[in-house]
């Protein structure tokens, strides 16, 4: 009866304890992401909170009756985010000055009769600081991840980790060389203004035609930078398609 009576306290303390908690904090000081494929070092010299909600970085669930929660940081968001980065970026004089602007970051989990689900949506540009008052922009991208498990609010260091990874790799990809060249320089102020939720947000496929070849994820389309170009498809039974694919945009 004794053990009974304590087992019964000891869980009446610990639900108690997480339902009233208002909010969860999480921290990235375990995670990195690696910028060792990255043709040139990157030095990150700024990082913009673009969000339009700015009270917290979504919900986790949180004691057995999954009660919502709120989630932010350990820190204050740019901190943490670029105490995050700087873990792997370099000061040295030929890397590249990167500004990151983060129009969106948001976590939440999802419970199904066998197992729960952490998610995450990154949503960013990549800018680079050509000198005072003359910015770059050199890529869009939006990277979702998730993970399962029994419980899941653990992962989400781990998911915002790999969604950055994520966003760095098709950086890689780009020529940012040329980039500087041929992109416009953009005014301070439309670099470093956040985005209203009424805004329909300029991506690339909006004030363009879209570029002949095949788009093989979202993020080339929205940047309209098809990875095929100018070279045959392959596709079943061994027919080759000399044909290029594009996309019809509706201009609003």
């Amino acid at each position: 009866m004794k053990i009974r009576a304590y087992f019964l306290f000891v869980l009446f303390l610990l639900l108690g304890h997480t339902v009233n908690a208002h909010e969860y904090l999480l921290g990235l000081d375990k995670v990195n992401v690696d910028l060792s494929k990255q043709p040139v070092p990157i030095n990150l010299v700024e990082l913009i909170d673009a969000r339009p909600q700015k009270e917290n970085i979504g919900w986790v669930q949180r004691s057995i009756l999954n009660k919502k929660v709120h989630a932010n940081f350990e820190n204050s968001f740019e901190i943490e985010l670029s105490d995050f980065i700087n873990k792997s970026t370099s000061n040295a004089s030929e890397a590249l000055p990167l500004i990151i602007k983060i129009n969106s970051l948001v976590i939440w989990e999802k419970t199904l009769a066998n197992s729960e689900y952490a998610y995450v949506k990154l949503d960013l540009d990549f800018y680079a600081k050509v000198k005072e008052e003359d910015y770059r922009h050199l890529y869009r991208s939006v990277a979702m991840m998730n993970s399962s498990g029994m419980e899941v609010t653990s992962h989400h260091d781990d998911n915002i980790a790999a969604a950055f990874q994520q966003c760095f790799n098709e950086l890689t990809l780009l020529d940012v060389q040329a980039l500087l060249v041929t992109t416009k320089s953009e005014p301070y102020e439309k670099v470093f203004s956040e985005r209203s939720k009424e805004i329909v947000p300029e991506y690339p496929i909006f004030s363009a035609e879209p570029v002949k070849g095949v788009y093989q994820s979202f993020n080339e389309f929205i940047n309209n930078a098809p990875s095929l170009q100018g070279q045959s498809i392959n596709r079943k039974k061994g027919v080759w398609l000399t044909r290029y694919i594009t996309v019809a945009v509706v201009k609003k």
